[in-house]
């Protein structure tokens, strides 16, 4: 499935958040990047899709989410996923997931105009 339909959202943070990061950094571009499924009725955790390579062997998640009929974004060669297909499969990383569909959400709600 493509981007269509989906709103993109770009996590930044202010340059004094940025300077605390490893390398003094943002990850690129592709790492910030979820999408939300505007015309979802289902909970945010399912509507908030995000980067699936960042939680693991990409090929391997790939192959499973195929298998288990996850919808899929595809974007500049990458796959996000819902944030709660990732929830179910790395509960390890429970907090983090919740925390980045959170901010999100929040992105979106501040201006989705400017998200890209």
């Amino acid at each position: 499935m493509s981007e269509k339909g989906y709103t993109k959202i770009t996590v930044s943070l202010p340059p004094e958040l940025i300077d605390e990061l490893p390398g003094g950094e943002l990850p690129p571009e592709w790492m910030r990047v979820s999408f939300i499924d505007e015309d979802s009725p289902k909970p945010d955790i399912e509507r908030v899709f995000i980067p699936l390579e960042v939680f693991g062997n990409a090929m391997e998640l790939f192959l499973c989410a195929c298998f288990d009929g996850v919808p899929m974004v595809q974007s500049d060669n990458h796959n996000y996923v819902p944030a709660s297909w990732i929830m179910g499969n790395r509960p390890d990383l429970e907090e983090q997931i919740a925390a980045i569909v959170g901010r999100v959400i929040e992105m979106n709600h501040d201006d989705p105009t400017e998200q890209g």
